[in-house]
């Protein structure tokens, strides 16, 4: 069941990538028009630390829950769950955040290593449980 869930929440993160900006927008004009603009750290902090307790909540049960399943399953899993702490992370567009994950380490943008690691870590674990192990 968790190798039929895994392509459809990173399908749902790569739309969910294409309105980033987007949905970044629409949260500044609803902040403006509702005057709470100058106020919106506060709500961003709450809200990156919102998604990276629910995911890390999230990430321990289901481990817990598969931790009868393959190693390449749980690993699967793992990537899948950093990948979308990212992404939500992300979209709430705090500067820290986006200066962090901007950051270069041997010329590559974190952002992009983190991205693009997760998902090799899902293509990897994919592979290593077709081939049995």
């Amino acid at each position: 069941m968790l190798w039929a869930a895994i392509p459809i929440a990173l399908a749902l993160l790569g739309i969910n990538k294409l309105f980033e900006g987007a949905l970044t927008n629409v949260g500044r004009l609803i902040a403006f028009d509702q005057g709470w603009y100058a106020h919106r750290r506060v709500l961003q902090i709450w809200l990156v630390g919102s998604v990276l307790a629910i995911c890390s909540i999230g990430a321990i049960v289901l481990l817990l829950s598969a931790r009868q399943a393959s190693l390449s399953t749980r690993l699967a899993l793992s990537a899948t769950i950093m990948l979308l702490a990212l992404g939500l992370t992300r979209d709430v567009s705090l500067h820290q955040v986006d200066h962090l994950i901007g950051e270069r380490i041997m010329g590559l943008k974190l952002n992009w290593l983190l991205d693009v690691g997760g998902l090799g870590l899902v293509l990897f674990a994919q592979r290593r449980a077709k081939s049995g192990r």
